[in-house]
């Protein structure tokens, strides 16, 4: 079985909830994993665990109930009758991230699938699941963020080849920049405003051989792009989109975050991070600086070798507006 959110939700519809409504129909997906729907049909996930490796208690957050317990009452696909099974169950509480919750599911099937060990104690399972509460503790994308993350998506979308350069898309992992590969890095900065950026003197200090690339965007309510539609664009060119999405979910992307951000990219150039006039720190009691430059004062260099170059790609890179 193919492991990513769209074949998870497939899944899903097809798994009728059980009869008993303080039970849960599931579905062994991989491992000790099973997907499942409870009695009132929420959506869920059940970590099977040794009885002595379990207390009864339960955590309540803003999208998720996770329950611990020795005794739940388990239905099999084709069963009619509920057992007894003992483990962590997280259910969906909030059906508007049910694609989000789908991609939780995939990610931690394709890691059992890798080792399927992997999660097979609590303290595994609670790790593990750590920084997917917080993010399903999460508001979603502030418009700022929005727009941030629409830049770098269609930086992405803009590859020759999406699916080498999806490995490539490192911001999401709390790298100095959005892009690296190949000897090559891109920090991504998005405008709607105006021709300046904002930038963080780590990522040009010391870091001459790295670009950073400047978009102009512009509101586009009739042909403009959304979040949503770069997203489904680069999905189509996967034949895989965990990568994709785990990266989407470590931006703190939700599914539903600002649907009515419809953008057209006017302008891109690439700068050269030699070329980025930067401040003098003098006090070493400094730890942390951010500026703003005048892209339009500044040489800039075609985009479109360098979106090549981000993972070893030949080829002719897709469109991407005026200035490339």
């Amino acid at each position: 079985m193919k492991f990513d959110s769209a074949s998870i939700l497939r899944r899903l519809t097809r798994l009728a909830p059980p009869s008993e409504r303080e039970a849960w129909r599931t579905f062994n997906l991989v491992g000790n994993l099973s997907l499942g729907r409870f009695g009132d049909g929420s959506a869920s996930m059940f970590f099977q665990l040794p009885p002595a490796d379990v207390t009864n208690n339960q955590r309540v957050t803003r999208a998720l109930l996770l329950v611990e317990s020795a005794e739940f009452s388990v239905v099999g696909i084709r069963a009619t009758k509920a057992v007894k099974r003992s483990g962590i169950v997280i259910m969906l509480r909030d059906s508007s991230r049910l694609e989000a919750f789908a991609t939780l599911v995939a990610h931690a099937a394709s890691k059992l699938r890798q080792d399927p060990d992997c999660l097979a104690s609590r303290s595994a399972v609670d790790a593990y699941l750590s920084e997917w509460i917080r993010f399903f503790s999460r508001d979603g994308l502030s418009q700022d963020e929005a727009v941030g993350l629409w830049g770098e998506l269609f930086v992405l979308a803009s590859m020759p080849n999406v699916e080498a350069a999806v490995p490539c898309w490192v911001g999401p992992y709390g790298q100095f920049f959005d892009f690296s590969g190949n000897g090559t890095t891109l920090e991504i900065k998005t405008s709607l405003r105006s021709s300046q950026a904002t930038i963080s003197l780590e990522q040009v200090e010391g870091r001459d051989g790295g670009h950073i690339v400047f978009i102009r965007a512009l509101p586009d309510k009739k042909s403009g792009k959304s979040l949503g539609d770069l997203i489904a664009g680069i999905r189509r060119q996967l034949s895989d989109c965990t990568e994709f999405e785990m990266a989407l979910m470590r931006v703190g992307y939700i599914g539903v975050d600002h649907p009515d951000l419809r953008l057209t990219a006017h302008e891109v150039t690439a700068i050269p991070n030699a070329a980025v006039p930067r401040p003098v720190v003098t006090d070493a009691r400094v730890k942390r600086v951010r500026f703003s430059v005048d892209v339009d004062s500044l040489p800039d260099v075609p985009v479109g070798p360098l979106l090549r170059a981000i993972a070893g790609l030949s080829g002719r890179v897709k469109h991407v507006a005026r200035g490339s």
